[in-house]
């Protein structure tokens, strides 16, 4: 399987990368080119986690506390649906926050919840070293794992576009 095939199949895909290498402004890229295209995404910060079903958080952050977590994924699902597509459900930075070790308890039963609804798919991130504090040994083979390494090698070049891009000559 490529990667592609793979994260189409389990809809869950974890980035992974070291702290600064630009894992949050890719999952924003994403974000932002999704809401552009008026495909369904929601975006999350880890941070704001505050701890038990990651569902609880969901309807948290959308102010939907008040709908059951089978009408809010229906609801999810039923916007990817009509899209054509799947909602995707962005979770920046899993390992901020101070209730970041609660992932490892909850996130085997989430993506095994989001695996009810085919119209919704998961994309989340952490930083490298904070893996197997966070991610449960038992949702290997539930997520595909991409390791991130932002513009490393090209890092002047990359510098050098951005600064253009602003108008700053180097």
């Amino acid at each position: 399987f490529s990667i592609a095939t793979e994260a189409y199949e389990t809809k869950s895909v974890v980035i992974l990368g070291e702290a600064g290498i630009g894992k949050s402004h890719l999952l924003c890229d994403i974000a932002q080119k999704r809401i552009a295209e008026d495909l369904p995404t929601v975006f999350l910060l880890g941070q704001r986690y505050s701890g038990g079903n990651p569902l609880n958080f969901i309807a948290e952050e959308l102010d939907l506390m008040g709908v059951s977590f089978k009408q809010l994924l229906g609801a999810l699902d039923a916007a990817g649906e009509a899209k054509k597509t799947r909602t995707l459900i962005i979770i920046d930075a899993l390992n901020e926050g101070n209730n970041r070790f609660d992932w490892q308890d909850q996130l085997t039963s989430f993506i095994g919840e989001l695996k009810n609804y085919h119209h919704i798919a998961l994309l989340i991130s952490c930083r490298s070293t904070y893996k197997d504090f966070i991610l449960p040994e038992e949702i290997k083979g539930n997520i595909v794992e991409v390791f991130h390494t932002g513009f490393k090698g090209f890092e002047h070049r990359a510098a050098m576009r951005y600064l253009s891009k602003q108008g700053i000559d180097k």
